[in-house]
Protein backbone atom coordinates (compact mmCIF):
# COMPACT_ATOMS: atom_id res chain seq x y z
CA UNK A 1 0.00 0.00 0.00
CA UNK A 2 2.90 2.51 1.10
CA UNK A 3 4.80 1.89 -3.02
CA UNK A 4 1.11 2.15 -4.03
CA UNK A 5 0.64 5.44 -3.28
CA UNK A 6 4.06 6.24 -3.50
CA UNK A 7 3.86 6.13 -7.36
CA UNK A 8 0.65 7.34 -7.42
CA UNK A 9 2.02 10.41 -5.87
CA UNK A 10 4.96 10.54 -8.45
CA UNK A 11 4.84 8.00 -11.66
CA UNK A 12 8.79 8.54 -11.59
CA UNK A 13 9.16 5.82 -8.61
CA UNK A 14 7.92 3.06 -10.82
CA UNK A 15 10.85 3.67 -12.98
CA UNK A 16 13.16 3.63 -9.91
CA UNK A 17 11.75 0.36 -8.66
CA UNK A 18 11.97 -1.09 -12.10
CA UNK A 19 15.58 0.23 -12.61
CA UNK A 20 16.62 -1.12 -9.15
CA UNK A 21 14.97 -4.56 -10.07
CA UNK A 22 17.03 -4.84 -13.22
CA UNK A 23 19.94 -4.27 -11.14
CA UNK A 24 19.43 -7.11 -8.54
CA UNK A 25 18.94 -9.64 -11.44
CA UNK A 26 22.31 -8.15 -13.42
CA UNK A 27 24.18 -8.85 -10.28
CA UNK A 28 22.51 -11.98 -9.54
CA UNK A 29 23.35 -13.31 -12.28
CA UNK A 30 27.03 -11.87 -12.33
CA UNK A 31 27.67 -13.75 -9.09
CA UNK A 32 26.14 -17.28 -10.09
CA UNK A 33 28.58 -16.90 -12.97
CA UNK A 34 30.88 -16.70 -10.82
CA UNK A 35 29.79 -19.63 -8.45
CA UNK A 36 28.69 -17.63 -5.71
CA UNK A 37 25.69 -19.49 -5.16
CA UNK A 38 27.70 -22.62 -4.70
CA UNK A 39 30.19 -21.50 -2.04
CA UNK A 40 29.02 -22.96 1.35
CA UNK A 41 28.48 -19.87 3.43
CA UNK A 42 26.39 -18.10 0.81
CA UNK A 43 24.51 -21.53 0.71
CA UNK A 44 23.72 -21.74 4.49
CA UNK A 45 22.92 -18.07 4.36
CA UNK A 46 19.98 -18.64 1.87
CA UNK A 47 18.81 -21.45 3.76
CA UNK A 48 18.47 -19.34 6.84
CA UNK A 49 17.00 -16.58 4.99
CA UNK A 50 14.44 -19.38 3.44
CA UNK A 51 13.82 -20.70 7.04
CA UNK A 52 13.10 -16.89 8.41
CA UNK A 53 10.77 -15.96 5.58
CA UNK A 54 8.95 -18.85 5.99
CA UNK A 55 8.79 -18.54 9.49
CA UNK A 56 7.61 -15.46 9.15
CA UNK A 57 4.90 -16.15 6.70
CA UNK A 58 3.66 -18.82 8.69
CA UNK A 59 3.35 -16.40 11.99
CA UNK A 60 1.47 -13.82 9.57
CA UNK A 61 -1.11 -16.31 8.00
CA UNK A 62 -1.79 -17.77 11.41
CA UNK A 63 -1.97 -14.00 13.05
CA UNK A 64 -4.82 -13.22 10.76
CA UNK A 65 -6.65 -16.30 11.12
CA UNK A 66 -7.36 -15.92 14.41
CA UNK A 67 -10.60 -14.25 14.32
CA UNK A 68 -11.49 -12.69 18.34
CA UNK A 69 -15.11 -13.21 19.25
CA UNK A 70 -17.57 -10.41 20.84
CA UNK A 71 -16.15 -10.21 24.50
CA UNK A 72 -18.99 -7.42 25.21
CA UNK A 73 -20.73 -9.47 27.62
CA UNK A 74 -17.78 -11.14 29.21
CA UNK A 75 -16.28 -7.84 29.57
CA UNK A 76 -18.89 -6.41 31.44
CA UNK A 77 -19.09 -9.67 33.60
CA UNK A 78 -15.45 -9.05 34.42
CA UNK A 79 -15.95 -5.96 35.73
CA UNK A 80 -18.74 -6.73 37.94
CA UNK A 81 -16.52 -9.67 39.04
CA UNK A 82 -13.63 -7.62 40.10
CA UNK A 83 -15.38 -5.03 42.61
CA UNK A 84 -11.59 -4.56 44.00
CA UNK A 85 -10.35 -2.98 40.68
CA UNK A 86 -10.82 -0.23 38.57
CA UNK A 87 -10.68 2.67 41.70
CA UNK A 88 -9.83 6.31 41.17
CA UNK A 89 -8.16 7.95 43.98
CA UNK A 90 -9.47 10.96 45.59
CA UNK A 91 -8.72 13.91 43.86
CA UNK A 92 -9.54 17.99 43.27
CA UNK A 93 -9.91 20.77 41.00
CA UNK A 94 -8.34 24.00 42.43
CA UNK A 95 -6.99 27.47 41.46
CA UNK A 96 -4.11 28.45 43.31
CA UNK A 97 -1.89 32.21 44.06
CA UNK A 98 1.79 31.81 44.43
CA UNK A 99 3.93 34.51 45.53
CA UNK A 100 7.98 34.26 45.24
CA UNK A 101 10.13 35.74 47.78
CA UNK A 102 13.76 36.13 48.20
CA UNK A 103 14.96 35.71 51.82
CA UNK A 104 15.23 39.66 52.54
CA UNK A 105 11.55 40.37 51.15
CA UNK A 106 9.92 37.24 52.82
CA UNK A 107 8.08 38.76 55.56
CA UNK A 108 7.21 41.83 52.84
CA UNK A 109 5.95 39.14 50.41
CA UNK A 110 3.57 37.08 53.18
CA UNK A 111 1.91 40.32 54.36
CA UNK A 112 0.85 40.78 50.69
CA UNK A 113 -0.60 37.68 50.23
CA UNK A 114 -2.27 37.54 53.22
CA UNK A 115 -3.85 40.96 52.07
CA UNK A 116 -4.83 39.52 49.05
CA UNK A 117 -6.35 36.94 50.51
CA UNK A 118 -8.01 39.70 52.97
CA UNK A 119 -9.50 40.72 49.42
CA UNK A 120 -10.74 37.58 48.59
CA UNK A 121 -12.53 37.14 51.80
CA UNK A 122 -14.39 40.53 51.56
CA UNK A 123 -15.84 39.36 47.66
CA UNK A 124 -13.11 39.47 45.25
CA UNK A 125 -13.03 36.87 43.00
CA UNK A 126 -10.33 34.27 43.74
CA UNK A 127 -9.78 34.12 39.58
CA UNK A 128 -9.08 37.89 38.94
CA UNK A 129 -6.93 38.35 42.01
CA UNK A 130 -5.02 35.33 40.82
CA UNK A 131 -4.78 36.44 37.23
CA UNK A 132 -3.00 40.44 38.28
CA UNK A 133 -1.07 38.90 41.00
CA UNK A 134 -0.08 35.27 40.97
CA UNK A 135 3.53 34.69 39.98
CA UNK A 136 3.06 30.82 38.45
CA UNK A 137 3.26 31.53 34.43
CA UNK A 138 1.26 28.39 33.81
CA UNK A 139 -2.01 28.71 35.61
CA UNK A 140 -1.98 33.06 36.52
CA UNK A 141 -3.62 33.51 32.71
CA UNK A 142 -6.27 31.03 33.67
CA UNK A 143 -7.50 32.37 37.11
CA UNK A 144 -4.75 30.46 38.88
CA UNK A 145 -6.90 27.28 37.51
CA UNK A 146 -5.29 24.11 37.86
CA UNK A 147 -6.22 20.65 36.06
CA UNK A 148 -7.64 17.94 38.15
CA UNK A 149 -5.08 15.95 39.97
CA UNK A 150 -4.65 13.23 42.15
CA UNK A 151 -2.78 12.55 45.50
CA UNK A 152 0.92 11.86 44.01
CA UNK A 153 0.89 15.13 41.33
CA UNK A 154 2.38 17.64 43.33
CA UNK A 155 4.92 19.05 45.28
CA UNK A 156 3.97 17.36 49.12
CA UNK A 157 3.23 20.81 50.74
CA UNK A 158 0.94 21.88 47.86
CA UNK A 159 -0.78 18.36 48.18
CA UNK A 160 -0.93 18.22 51.58
CA UNK A 161 -2.77 22.00 51.44
CA UNK A 162 -5.15 20.95 49.02
CA UNK A 163 -6.19 17.85 50.53
CA UNK A 164 -7.63 19.54 53.80
CA UNK A 165 -10.34 21.14 52.05
CA UNK A 166 -13.65 19.79 51.34
CA UNK A 167 -15.99 22.33 50.57
CA UNK A 168 -16.26 24.53 47.44
CA UNK A 169 -15.01 27.76 47.62
CA UNK A 170 -12.77 27.14 51.01
CA UNK A 171 -9.13 28.83 51.30
CA UNK A 172 -6.14 26.89 52.33
CA UNK A 173 -3.77 28.49 55.00
CA UNK A 174 -0.87 30.49 52.91
CA UNK A 175 1.95 27.73 53.08
CA UNK A 176 5.59 27.88 51.77
CA UNK A 177 7.22 26.02 48.91
CA UNK A 178 10.46 26.06 47.21
CA UNK A 179 8.93 28.29 45.17
CA UNK A 180 7.45 30.67 47.34
CA UNK A 181 4.10 31.34 49.21
CA UNK A 182 0.74 29.72 48.11
CA UNK A 183 -2.79 29.71 48.94
CA UNK A 184 -5.62 27.32 47.71
CA UNK A 185 -9.09 28.08 46.91
CA UNK A 186 -11.03 24.88 45.88
CA UNK A 187 -13.10 23.68 43.32
CA UNK A 188 -14.47 20.64 43.57
CA UNK A 189 -13.51 17.57 46.02
CA UNK A 190 -13.61 14.24 44.50
CA UNK A 191 -14.13 10.86 47.07
CA UNK A 192 -12.26 8.02 46.00
CA UNK A 193 -14.28 6.06 43.78
CA UNK A 194 -15.10 3.42 41.52
CA UNK A 195 -15.22 4.13 38.11
CA UNK A 196 -18.10 3.59 35.93
CA UNK A 197 -18.39 0.57 33.46
CA UNK A 198 -18.49 3.30 30.49
CA UNK A 199 -15.11 3.97 31.74
CA UNK A 200 -13.08 0.91 31.68
CA UNK A 201 -14.88 -0.73 29.25
CA UNK A 202 -12.50 0.11 26.39
CA UNK A 203 -9.39 -0.73 28.36
CA UNK A 204 -11.32 -4.19 29.77
CA UNK A 205 -11.92 -5.59 25.87
CA UNK A 206 -8.18 -4.72 25.37
CA UNK A 207 -7.22 -6.81 27.78
CA UNK A 208 -10.21 -9.56 27.34
CA UNK A 209 -8.96 -9.83 23.54
CA UNK A 210 -5.17 -9.45 24.26
CA UNK A 211 -6.01 -12.78 26.22
CA UNK A 212 -7.70 -14.29 24.06
CA UNK A 213 -5.20 -14.08 21.30
CA UNK A 214 -2.62 -14.99 23.17
CA UNK A 215 -4.30 -18.13 24.28
CA UNK A 216 -5.08 -18.98 20.87
CA UNK A 217 -1.44 -18.12 19.53
CA UNK A 218 -0.25 -20.53 22.20
CA UNK A 219 -2.34 -23.52 22.17
CA UNK A 220 -1.39 -23.20 18.13
CA UNK A 221 2.39 -22.97 18.85
CA UNK A 222 2.40 -26.00 21.42
CA UNK A 223 0.62 -27.80 18.51
CA UNK A 224 3.36 -26.92 16.30
CA UNK A 225 6.43 -27.12 18.64
CA UNK A 226 6.44 -30.39 20.14
CA UNK A 227 8.95 -29.92 23.64
CA UNK A 228 10.00 -33.68 23.35
CA UNK A 229 11.49 -33.94 20.10
CA UNK A 230 13.57 -31.27 21.15
CA UNK A 231 16.55 -33.53 22.17
CA UNK A 232 20.03 -31.76 23.74
CA UNK A 233 23.17 -33.44 22.81
CA UNK A 234 24.72 -31.40 25.82
CA UNK A 235 28.06 -33.13 24.77
CA UNK A 236 27.94 -31.79 21.54
CA UNK A 237 26.36 -28.18 22.81
CA UNK A 238 29.89 -28.38 25.06
CA UNK A 239 31.86 -29.18 22.31
CA UNK A 240 30.66 -25.99 20.45
CA UNK A 241 31.21 -24.00 23.35
CA UNK A 242 34.39 -24.82 23.72
CA UNK A 243 35.39 -24.24 20.67
CA UNK A 244 33.42 -20.73 20.22
CA UNK A 245 35.60 -20.18 23.39
CA UNK A 246 38.97 -20.57 21.22
CA UNK A 247 37.85 -19.08 18.23
CA UNK A 248 38.52 -15.38 17.15
CA UNK A 249 35.59 -15.70 14.85
CA UNK A 250 32.94 -18.48 14.22
CA UNK A 251 32.05 -20.25 11.17
CA UNK A 252 28.58 -21.01 10.70
CA UNK A 253 29.20 -23.85 8.38
CA UNK A 254 30.52 -25.87 11.07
Amino acid sequence: ESLKKKIQHNPEELRKLVDGLYNEIAFEHEARKQGLDKDPMVKKEVELSTRRILVKELINEKIQSIKIPNMEPLALAYYESHPEKYWRDESVTARHILIRFEPETKEEKKAFLEGLIRRIQKGEEFAEIAKKYSEDPGSAPKGGKLDRFEKGKMIKEFEEAAFKLRKKGELSEIFESKYGFHVIELEEYYPRQRMEYSEVKTSILDKLNSDYFKDEFSAWREGVIDPEKAIVNKVELDKVIKKIGNQKSLELID
